[in-house]
């Protein structure tokens, strides 16, 4: 068929990997699921990818449905049903893996593969030593298969004491197949774990070269070799690569981007120029550019010159003008930077994402927020601010003490005299967002409702609402509604799903919560925002009569917040400590 027939499943497919391969996944997954449309019922091979992808995803709730529809059709049944029976416990339903389990031949229950998941549905039910005795029966029936030993150095890894046979596990899985990277990793976080530092960083290299073909591998090694502190092995990592692959791209700014956010600009740098002699885009440029100026004593002139290249100024654009008025910001150019920023918000002022962006960076381009705020003042007697710019400023007066009073004033007036229902609705979330943090609630909530009247589909602002009633109002039962329609509008939210999973606690759905907050989890980019769930999660899994699972995540939170104060609120510390002491008087 040709490659535009839109009858032609393969055409969506292969379209759907493309955009999820380069990092868009919802519109990926949608075109996969216009495969489904026109796939043959017969021969269902679109639902096996879109299960595939879900799965890689783990976007488990989801998967289902489709293998279910794979078994249906009998097509590729025993693997949609492995893959099932995996789904549902990654989402800690044993009971429906032991119902699918039992609906596996004889021979298939004595696999390897199913007498593992055997074992993690035992561990789910509470029946940690009938697990453990079926990891023990999986290496005696299986003792060529790395993956048996595999398994059991997951489990001893957990334990300090036991951290010495997790590691002759592993090493026994490595000798079986050499190219297993999740064992060299496994035993390099254990290593790390018992001060072995070392040998930690070198099982992290041998992971990538273990599969030296796969970039997702190596991109993960570098970043686990920069946060051991091992920048020169990281560093040799991505060389040995670009020996490989001189082109890649996604190589050199994937690795110049993790260099660059453990605050190594003079490596981040090098890679970044080699992407710039590959391709002189603006998104290569504007990153090379922000390395320079990141030296002790940065090249102004070179990096004036990145800024001026033809292939960046051939037309007119915001986002060149604020790279050059960071230039002259670190040059200490005042005028330069006022006539930058100025070039910048006559092509934005009346794009309110992009004016919410370079409002945001006026503080740091002028040295401060007042120096912002008279920035502005001078702008606003120049040439009148937008509409849009007024609104910015006004929440921008709100992180001053000085000025937020008037700010509250400004917000006010906005939400009496504008007619615009879009810039109406943002001063009502700015004005609530200010009334929360000064602890008025009930004012908050007020004006979070009068938002939702003019936006009823905002799921920050239902997301916020239905936080502030079940955490500071006491009125759980009004807000899982809205957190639900919060999640159902932007089911991948981690916040909105966080927000849920609180509510659902207060509501007495202990389980339920359980499963909402593994997901918002699952869905966590940064240690940062893995804490809170975790503290969240614990609560809910020792509601829902699970108390082991609940100190492990409990523990891995505090294990992420020790030592570090600036990163989470007097709230959640509070938080963990309750749940803590909850789980010491069990």
């Amino acid at each position: 068929s040709p490659a535009n027939d839109l009858n032609d499943p393969s055409a969506y497919i292969a379209f759907g990997n493309f955009l999820i391969d380069r990092g868009y996944v919802d519109q990926g997954l949608t075109t996969l699921r216009q495969a489904q449309a026109v796939q043959s019922k017969d021969v269902p091979v679109a639902d096996a990818i879109l299960s595939d992808k879900l799965f890689e995803l783990r976007r488990y709730d989801e998967a289902v449905p489709v293998l279910k529809s794979l078994i249906a059709a009998d097509f590729q049944a025993d693997t949609a049903r492995g893959r099932l029976i995996e789904c549902y416990l990654r989402l800690r339903k044993p009971e429906l893996a032991r119902e699918e389990i039992g609906k596996l031949s004889e021979d298939d229950l004595g696999s390897l593969a199913t007498m593992l998941m055997r074992a993690d549905m035992l561990s789910l039910e509470g029946k940690q030593n009938e697990s453990n005795d079926l990891i023990d029966q999986a290496i005696q029936d299986y003792p060529e298969d790395a993956l048996a030993y595999l398994k059991r150095a997951t489990r001893l890894m957990s334990d300090r004491q036991t951290m010495p046979d997790a590691i002759a596990d592993l090493t026994r899985a490595i000798e079986l197949d050499p190219t297993n990277a999740d064992a060299y990793r496994f035993r390099s976080l254990v290593y790390a774990e018992l001060g072995r530092m070392e040998d930690a960083a070198r099982d992290v290299v041998a992971s990538a070269e273990a599969n030296p073909d796969s970039l997702q591998l190596r991109l993960g090694a570098i970043n686990r070799l920069i946060e051991l502190d091992r920048e020169q092995m990281a560093s040799d990592l991505v060389d040995t690569a670009l020996k490989r692959r001189p082109t890649d791209l996604t190589l050199m700014m994937s690795a110049g981007d993790m260099f660059t956010a453990a605050g190594l600009h003079q490596t981040a740098m090098r890679y970044y120029e080699q992407a710039w002699e590959q391709s002189k885009t603006f998104a290569i440029g504007q990153r090379l550019a922000t390395s320079i100026l990141e030296q002790p004593r940065p090249d102004i002139r070179r990096a004036r010159q990145i800024a001026q290249d033809p292939n960046l100024t051939s037309s007119e654009s915001p986002a060149t003008y604020m790279l050059r008025a960071r230039i002259e910001s670190v040059a200490k150019n005042t005028d330069g930077v006022r006539t930058n920023l100025t070039s910048a918000y006559e092509l934005i002022k009346n794009n309110p994402q992009q004016l919410a962006v370079w409002t945001r960076s006026l503080s740091d381009m002028l040295d401060g927020v007042p120096a912002a705020l008279t920035y502005l003042a001078a702008l606003d007697r120049e040439k009148s601010l937008s509409p849009w710019a007024s609104l910015f400023r006004a929440q921008l007066m709100l992180s001053d003490d000085t000025t937020k009073v008037e700010a509250m004033r400004q917000l006010g007036r906005v939400i009496d005299t504008v007619q615009d229902p879009s810039i109406k609705q943002n001063a009502y979330k700015f004005r609530s967002m200010a009334r929360y943090g000064e602890g008025d609630f009930t004012g908050a909530s007020e004006d979070m409702r009068k938002a939702l009247e003019l936006a009823p589909n905002d799921a920050e602002v239902l997301n916020n609402l239905a936080y502030t009633l079940a955490q500071h109002m006491d009125k759980a039962a009004e807000a899982e509604p809205l957190a639900r329609q919060a999640v159902q509008i932007n089911p991948n939210s981690r916040a909105s799903l966080d927000t849920l999973g609180l509510v659902l606690l207060e509501v007495n759905k202990a389980e339920e919560a359980a499963t909402v907050l593994q997901r918002a989890l699952s869905l966590a980019q940064t240690d940062v925002d893995k804490a809170p769930v975790l503290v969240h999660l614990a609560r809910a899994l020792l509601a829902s009569g699970n108390p082991g699972e609940a100190q492990n995540a409990a523990s891995e939170a505090r294990t992420i917040m020790a030592g570090d104060s600036a990163s989470f609120s007097d709230e959640v510390r509070a938080d963990l400590e309750q749940i803590q002491t909850e789980l010491r008087n069990q």
